[in-house]
């Protein structure tokens, strides 16, 4: 229980972190609210008493008190709509966007492994679409709370003047509430576990069917029976999860109303016994029925604290998880690489993506020395993508050790390792921003900024189609939330993505596959471009065409997680090994 009401306090923290006066406008409607059940009953009370004394005079009195129930009722009302209506939306928008904000910036500290663990995705996914509302559920379980309570007081203090033993009926009815509410509340978090790849599966299918990216794949090969099956597969999944808990579920929510139906019954059979024996008058009655009624309820709200508090905690737990994730790579310290020219080693590289997955690296040797410019070619699946993100230190090696002008990658702050080193990866991805926005890849602040845009688009020879642009480098890519927004080819999209290296003074730029979405004429002249851009700095190409390799200080070539060759194109060709088998392929296309 104290791991539950931490976590509840945790919530609260963040609730007052985020809208400093949430808890002080909610604490005050939970005691105005808590007024009006013990007005209502105290109302029907006094008008059946003075309706039934015949008098004039009470009429009036009738009057004069249902005023002054109407004035209170409204002050009620009236701040109860402020604070759920204004106030309240408005605080939830600032709750929201502060919580979410943590989850956001807590997913640049984690390490790309940890989305390749299915179990910490599907705890990330609860995280990111639980926190929020899950914060407002914590707040309204503690104000509901002190409502609760205060209405309590209100209604045994009328009880106990009219007949307490009204009370036990109540009691014993909460008891067994309160023990099925826990149960089923046990039930719903196991279900709701179970259903989250079922709903992450279906979230994926709806994304395929609006993302654009995808709509040429769906459309041309008719995929919609693909992916409708496969919605349709979890949809039938989620109702096979269901069932498992169908009987539970059914059980405890046939007790629950049985319980309060019966309690309902008792408690009129035992006041109209009363009645008749004369010990109450009808306005007893009323008035006993209606506070009985209310304090179950009252109660009822009193002990679903702790099973409610029990519930919020295991998903705030999931939570924790996530925020409590302790990375290995994305952590702030270490050594600041200076700008300059600098030297990369890999000693003895061994990677594997799981302890139970085979290697993907193997015994890797490599030294890229300053302003090299260094080709790594190989098949598909041989480890060229795979050791970029080593040398990016997206990955540490299983076993051996990246140096940078002699020391560990690992001593170094991996986010200003990261500044310099440019890449262009070859699943590249373009966003639904401004082209500005897309070279840059952050707001504009300034008129060089604009220049540098320009200049970027220039080298890459995208300049002359966006300066044609009605809005110029400010064109919203995609049509997503701009209708005046732009769709590139897949070459221009390439560009872009290219022009990003001119844009920033990169110590070492790796190009993944840069020119593959172009014609051979466009690759040719792009790739000249960035071999000038790159004079004085360290170039790392990974390609399949080995046209684009030729002039390369140093060719790599990988197979199977190896470098099975490595040196000039004269010299791998001179060798007459697989590189040179490649080349001559490739070469055949051209020259038949």
């Amino acid at each position: 229980m104290k791991k539950q009401f931490s976590n509840s306090i945790q919530m609260l923290g963040y609730i007052y972190e985020a809208s400093k006066f949430r808890i002080f406008f909610a604490v005050i409607n939970a005691i105005l609210q808590s007024v009006n059940p013990v007005l209502i009953i105290i109302i029907i009370q006094q008008s059946i008493t003075m309706l039934m004394s015949g008098d004039e005079n009470s009429l009036y009195s009738l009057g004069f008190f249902l005023l002054i129930c109407v004035a209170i009722n409204a002050v009620i009302i009236i701040y109860g709509g402020w604070y759920r209506l204004i106030y309240g939306v408005h605080s939830d928008f600032k709750i929201k966007k502060s919580i979410q904000q943590k989850v956001y910036l807590k997913i640049q500290s984690i390490d790309i492994s940890a989305f390749d663990d299915p179990q910490f995705y599907s705890v990330y996914t609860r995280a990111v679409n639980e926190t929020s509302s899950r914060a407002i559920n914590v707040l309204s379980t503690f104000t509901n709370l002190l409502r609760s309570i205060l209405t309590f007081i209100g209604v045994i203090y009328i009880l106990i003047s009219l007949d307490a033993v009204i009370i036990a009926f109540v009691v014993i009815s909460i008891v067994l509430s309160i023990l099925l509410n826990g149960f089923q509340n046990k039930i719903s978090y196991k279900y709701d576990r179970e259903q989250t790849k079922n709903i992450r599966e279906q979230e994926y299918v709806g994304r395929l069917f609006y993302l654009s990216q995808y709509a040429k794949d769906i459309k041309f090969f008719n995929l919609y029976g693909y992916f409708t099956d496969k919605f349709r597969h979890s949809i039938d999944n989620q109702d096979t999860v269901r069932k498992k808990y169908d009987k539970k579920l059914t059980l405890v929510d046939i007790l629950q109303n049985a319980v309060q139906v019966l309690t309902v019954l008792a408690t009129i059979f035992y006041l109209g016994w009363k009645f008749v024996i004369g010990s109450i008058v009808i306005a007893d009655f009323a008035t006993l029925l209606n506070a009985s009624q209310e304090l179950g309820g009252t109660i009822q709200q009193i002990f679903m604290f702790l099973p409610q508090t029990a519930n919020n905690s295991m998903y705030i737990d999931d939570l924790n998880e996530f925020l409590n994730y302790k990375s290995t790579i994305e952590k702030d310290g270490g050594i600041t690489p200076l700008p300059g020219r600098h030297v990369i080693e890999a000693k003895r590289l061994q990677f594997r993506y799981s302890s139970t997955s085979p290697l993907v690296l193997d015994k890797i040797d490599l030294c890229i020395n300053p302003g090299e410019k260094i080709a790594i070619v190989g098949r598909n699946g041989s480890g060229k993508t795979t050791l970029i993100k080593i040398l990016l230190r997206l990955y540490d090696p299983t076993s051996g050790i990246v140096e940078m002008d002699g020391k560990d990658y690992r001593e170094y702050d991996v986010r200003s390792l990261r500044r310099r080193i440019g890449v262009v990866f070859q699943d590249f991805s373009c966003y639904a921003s401004s082209v500005a926005d897309n070279v840059l890849l952050r707001s504009v602040k300034s008129e060089k900024d604009e220049q540098t845009v320009v200049n970027s688009l220039k080298l890459c020879g995208l300049y002359e189609k966006v300066s044609a642009l009605k809005n110029g480098i400010y064109t919203v890519l995609t049509k997503e939330f701009d209708e005046d927004g732009v769709i590139f080819s897949g070459g221009e999209m390439q560009k872009l993505a290219i022009a990003r290296m001119f844009a920033n003074d990169y110590d070492i730029i790796i190009m993944d596959e840069p020119s593959s979405a172009l014609d051979p004429i466009a690759e040719y002249e792009l790739n000249s471009k960035i071999i000038e851009a790159a004079a004085n700095k360290t170039l790392i190409i990974v390609s399949h065409r080995l046209s684009t390799t030729k002039d390369a200080d140093k060719i790599i070539y990988m197979e199977n997680g190896r470098i099975e060759e490595m040196g000039t194109h004269k010299s791998l060709i001179e060798l007459n090994g697989k590189y040179a088998e490649l080349f001559n392929i490739q070469a055949s296309k051209y020259y038949g």
